[in-house]
């Protein structure tokens, strides 16, 4: 195998159209693949800095996209985009305020569409069955002695709120975060 410019005279014998961002970025978040997201990262960073793809450079078209929009993401690591590192993070303000950008972004739709509903799909299948249906949007997250959900909440009033929860303990990943995000989301629902 080797890379060389193609031929004036080429014809090409098979073409294939990807996906589209939005099904991607909805397959990504909704079963939460960590190899999807990787690529994503790395598409990012491809896309704004050319050939070749690195991790640094997804980190880095993050880093602009997130000044331009006047976002604060100091102290914010990417790492390998998909969340499956140490040093991943970011506080949960900062979070909430990316969440609320994506919610009043004309692409809203789509990324809502993205995240998983608890009770019915995804990641939350089995998760927070008694909320009214549709109205818990979550990402979750889970790494061992951390776990995590960050989404929307919308009560029966019509009213959304971003919930942004992230368990930093020794019995986050034998279950003991869970009953805590889900009576978050309960009591959002039942007091707001």
């Amino acid at each position: 195998m080797r890379i060389e410019p193609t031929p004036a005279d080429a014809k090409p014998l098979f073409t294939f159209d990807s996906l589209s961002l939005g099904e991607i970025v909805r397959l990504t978040n909704k079963h939460s693949s960590n190899l999807m997201a990787r690529h994503l990262l790395l598409t990012l960073g491809k896309e704004r800095y050319g050939d070749p793809a690195t991790p640094e450079k997804g980190d880095a078209a993050i880093a602009d996209w997130g000044r331009e929009r006047g976002f604060d993401l100091t102290g914010v690591d990417i790492d390998n985009g998909s969340g499956l590192s140490r040093t991943t993070h970011i506080s949960a303000l900062q979070m909430a305020k990316v969440l609320d950008a994506a919610y009043h972004s004309r692409f809203a739709p789509e990324f809502l569409a993205s995240l998983p509903l608890a009770g019915m799909d995804g990641t939350l299948r089995a998760r927070m069955k008694g909320s009214p249906a549709g109205s818990v949007r979550l990402k979750t997250g889970h790494l061992e002695s951390v776990s995590g959900v960050a989404g929307y909440v919308t009560t029966a009033a019509g009213k959304t709120y971003i919930l942004v929860s992230l368990v930093n303990h020794v019995r986050a990943d034998f279950g003991a975060a869970e009953p805590l995000h889900a009576a978050l989301v309960a009591w959002i629902l039942d007091n707001l």
